[in-house]
């Protein structure tokens, strides 16, 4: 089988990725029309899945413009254990929110909210009630997770956002997750050099971590895989560190924290 491919276009990222993040936090999916909510969706898969690399500087994978190859995940990929640890949490959360069934899942191109435009053979793709570890083509099961969000966002997806608690709940903190990570990203990027978690950004990676397994014990399954190799635990990312490390540093909406959405009118 061939590598699907998404390919998206957002038009705004620096209106529309505070505006995911606060309606992400809040829960309040049921109060914005149905487009917004599957262009908040495909925005917050997008920044998962580069929080996922924890890496904002050269050299950058292709992302959702290009073929999917950022789902290569492989623990040779990060530094450290701790690393491991942090991507393989926040990736978890993709396989979450794909209900178990048969999907068939297509090459897809999205702008904004629209409707997907799909080409190409459709591939059958199945999601049990066991970890969600699919293969295709070698691709990791976060990343085909990916593929099916984008693609059935206007169905099953938004159904659970707007009327299932977990579901909200845990997309609440997956969006502050992301940004803890992809700030964290940042700052080690200005200063050049690896910095340990700090006891604020582990709490919300535990709570992270928390939900989810909370959600498949309810499911009586396994925690999900989100790559050959993923960590199961943030026990060896939690680190003390010296107090007084700036988190103030604002996510850089129009600048690289986003070189995965390339903007076009």
């Amino acid at each position: 089988m061939e590598p699907l491919i998404w390919s998206h276009t957002e038009s705004d990222t620096s209106t529309a990725v505070p505006a995911m993040l606060q309606v992400a936090r809040t829960g309040t999916w049921a109060s914005i029309d149905q487009p917004t909510r599957f262009r908040y969706l495909r925005l917050l898969v997008v920044l998962s899945l580069q929080a996922g690399l924890m890496r904002s500087a050269p050299p950058r994978p292709k992302g959702p413009e290009g073929r999917i190859e950022y789902g290569d995940y492989s623990p040779k990929l990060y530094p450290d254990i701790s690393s491991l640890e942090v991507a393989s949490t926040v990736l978890r959360t993709l396989q979450m929110v794909v209900p178990p069934g048969h999907y068939n899942a297509q090459n897809l191109r999205t702008e904004d909210g629209n409707d997907p435009i799909l080409k190409g053979p459709a591939q059958d793709i199945e999601v049990g009630a066991v970890p969600l570890v699919i293969w295709v083509a070698g691709i990791a099961a976060c990343a085909i997770a990916s593929v099916l969000i984008a693609q059935v966002a206007g169905d099953v997806v938004d159904r659970q956002l707007t009327r299932s608690e977990d579901t909200r709940r845990l997309i609440s903190v997956q969006s502050s997750a992301v940004e803890i990570v992809m700030r964290h990203s940042q700052r080690e990027d200005e200063q050049g050099t690896r910095i340990p978690y700090d006891e604020a950004e582990l709490r919300v990676l535990e709570s992270l971590l928390k939900i989810q397994r909370e959600i498949v014990d309810k499911r009586q399954a396994p925690l999900p895989t989100p790559f050959a190799g993923a960590a199961q635990s943030l026990d060896n990312a939690i680190s003390k560190v010296a107090t007084g490390i700036e988190m103030a540093i604002p996510i850089a909406v129009a600048g690289g924290i986003l070189f995965l959405l390339w903007s076009r009118k």
